[in-house]
């Protein structure tokens, strides 16, 4: 980004696993069979990814960054029913440049 200076990279992660109940997967099989949104797992899969970002973060200001350069998401089921969610990036410390000039659009 122009006019910051990244130091301090470091790899961060943030993970969550989840199982999935018996009577909601009864209730997605059901609905999938209607088509459309199964709310139910979406539900689920914004909380793991909340949790796993959040965790994420929490890593970063463990190690004393303030940004994460290119985090991605990772997504697995280790066993029937479970979800994994992954968060992970590199953590940085963004300073401002004292001198920008070289960073002018020419």
């Amino acid at each position: 980004m122009q006019g910051l200076f990244f130091t301090n990279s470091t790899a961060v992660y943030g993970i969550t696993v989840r199982a999935r109940n018996v009577a909601s997967m009864l209730g997605a099989g059901l609905k999938s069979l209607a088509g459309g949104e199964v709310g139910v797992l979406t539900t689920n899969m914004v909380r793991c990814r909340d949790e796993a970002m959040d965790r994420m973060i929490a890593g970063v200001h463990q190690v004393g960054g303030n940004a994460v350069y290119a985090f991605r998401f990772d997504v697995n089921s280790p066993e029937p029913g479970w979800t994994e969610v992954c968060c992970y990036g590199t953590a940085v410390t963004a300073v401002p440049r004292k001198n920008n000039s070289s960073y002018q659009k020419q």
